[in-house]
């Protein structure tokens, strides 16, 4: 999926909805550090992720899929949205 569009309009601080599967999902702009257990949108190694938070060490996240595979470690200004819904 190219996430480019909807990170451009959560960067203008605007949340995004879209069908992700038979789900409606809602991405709210990022404005607070995103807590163990979030689900976010966010880019680890130069690849977008809708993933899930599973560890955050110092101001490193480490994020993995719903299999708890890890994917990678991130940094909060590559975390660009948190899903609401």
């Amino acid at each position: 999926m190219d996430w480019t569009n909807y990170i451009s309009e959560l960067k203008q601080n605007r949340p995004i909805k879209f069908k992700y599967g038979n789900l409606s999902v809602e991405i709210l702009p990022i404005r607070e550090p995103p807590k163990k257990g979030d689900v976010i949108l966010c880019k680890v190694n130069g690849d977008h992720f809708l993933d899930t938070v599973s560890t955050i060490r110092n101001s490193y996240y480490q994020i993995s899929n719903r299999k708890n595979h890890m994917i990678g470690w991130t940094t909060i200004d590559k975390i660009y949205g948190i899903v609401v819904g």
